[in-house]
């Protein structure tokens, strides 16, 4: 309540940018930071346009941003109604699992003689009542009305109990709340729209739109007759609510995280990013692209200064994964009691990104790095592969040697690192001179392989 009340307190001002003016958002909220942080004497001595337009633009982005704050309280509140409806249904059907088993047994009791070919049907009721009577079989009938869900049950009989703390702020949210609406979202808008007009009346009209009454709630909404719930209408156009604001089939302006992908620009319709994405978001697509950014930062100057492209180095950042799929691994270290990847990626000295790799869990890095090296297809052509521990091993420096690479990894304990010889018989110079006799076994005289 206090975030709408701020909300109408700022909208209360009456202050708005002339629809002539287009003003880049990140110059508003440039402004508005500036307004935020500075002295009100500060203000006063900027030029009379300039103190008018950082106040215009202070007030427009606060509107912006108490309309955030407001949304963020209400999808926090419906996110914990519908969550703790879930809950408690799952809380409760395991507490009537026991009864809903003794019915269920009953019920087999008295539907077996239905099966059994050899009793005449006129002894059938004669025979069920003998082995269960009737009493106990309207009982275990009852009981399992009573307690089967049907598959897509919204929880509405856990709801109801929390109606009166809705209704504590549904109807500020009604009026001061204004959203807009593509068209995936213009039935839960138009439902909205009709709670609005409908809430401060004692007997609600009963034309309220339907189309908003999925599947799962027209049980609960609709009666037999026609008639409507108005209760179970207002859950259900709340859970249709939560569900289009997380898709911003539903949006607010102003608004920095509840706003408009813009229909005003064709390029940005949610159809044309649709298309794009399914044609164009894949693997071949994105390496191509990724081609043409890694050319063209090798023409600026600057990262010539930064480096040739000689030289890349290859490492690991890890990743929770929220959902089942059998590309996670476990790892307590980095995941906890969750299930993460690790995107493994190559990228070289004037810092652009060569090539990448998502690794299930955390295999060791040598395992995929020489994948990431040569299945990069950019014209940049690294030869020194930069790493840490993680990609070590004496067989990655054999298959760099033959393949033309040079290795430097980053080895921690190098101390105790024994190292190979190519020749046996070979000077090393520096090192087999400064290397004292007792520590000559760190030398090994034998042959790589």
């Amino acid at each position: 309540m206090r975030a709408l009340e701020r909300l109408q307190d700022v909208r209360g001002l009456e202050i708005r940018l002339p629809a002539t003016v287009h003003v880049a958002p990140t110059r508003l909220a440039s402004l508005a930071r500036f307004a935020g942080a500075a002295k009100v004497t500060s203000i006063i001595r900027l030029a009379p346009a300039r103190r008018l337009a950082t106040l215009v633009a202070f007030v427009h982005c606060l509107e912006a941003t108490a309309q955030d704050e407001a949304l963020e309280v209400l999808e926090m509140l419906l996110h914990d109604l519908f969550g703790h409806a879930t809950q408690a249904y799952t809380k409760a059907r395991l507490r009537t699992l026991k009864d809903l088993d003794q019915a269920a047994i009953v019920l087999v009791k008295a539907c077996r003689p239905l099966l059994d070919p050899a009793l005449p049907d006129g002894k059938l009721r004669a025979k069920v009542f003998a082995k269960i009577p009737r009493a106990e079989l309207a009982q275990a009938l009852e009981a399992v009305e009573t307690l089967v869900r049907p598959p897509d049950d919204v929880y509405y009989r856990e709801l109801t109990g929390r109606y009166r703390g809705v209704r504590r702020f549904l109807p500020a949210v009604l009026k001061y709340l204004r959203f807009e609406t593509n068209p995936a979202g213009e039935p839960v808008v138009e439902a909205f729209k009709w709670l609005g007009a409908n809430e401060p009346l004692t007997k609600p009209a009963n034309d309220a739109p339907r189309e908003v009454i999925t599947k799962a709630w027209r049980y609960h909404v609709l009666g037999e007759d026609g008639t409507m719930d108005y209760r179970a209408y207002t859950f259900c156009v709340l859970h249709r609510l939560y569900a289009a604001l997380r898709r911003r089939d539903v949006f607010v302006r102003p608004s920095w995280r509840y706003a408009v992908v813009h229909n005003d620009f064709p390029a940005l319709r949610r159809d044309r990013l649709s298309w794009v994405n399914q044609n164009y978001i894949r693997e071949e697509t994105l390496l191509a692209a990724n081609a043409k950014l890694v050319s063209a930062q090798s023409q600026i100057a600057l990262a010539h200064a930064w480096g040739g492209g000689e030289v890349a180095s290859a490492d690991g950042i890890r990743f929770v994964v929220p959902v089942a799929t059998v590309h996670a691994g476990p790892n307590p270290k980095y995941f906890g009691i969750g299930r993460g990847v690790t995107y493994y990626n190559l990228t070289s000295n004037q810092f652009t990104g060569l090539n990448a790799i998502t690794v299930p869990g955390t295999l060791r890095d040598s395992l995929v790095l020489l994948a990431v090296v040569l299945e990069q297809q950019t014209e940049l052509q690294p030869i020194q592969i930069m790493t840490d521990t993680g990609a070590y091993s004496d067989v990655v420096f054999g298959l760099f040697r033959l393949l033309g690479y040079r290795f430097s990894p980053r080895l921690a304990d190098i101390g105790g690192t024994r190292f190979w010889r190519i020749d046996p018989q070979a000077d090393y110079g520096e090192l087999e001179r400064h290397c004292p006799a007792a520590d000559q076994s760190t030398i090994d005289r034998g042959t790589l392989g």
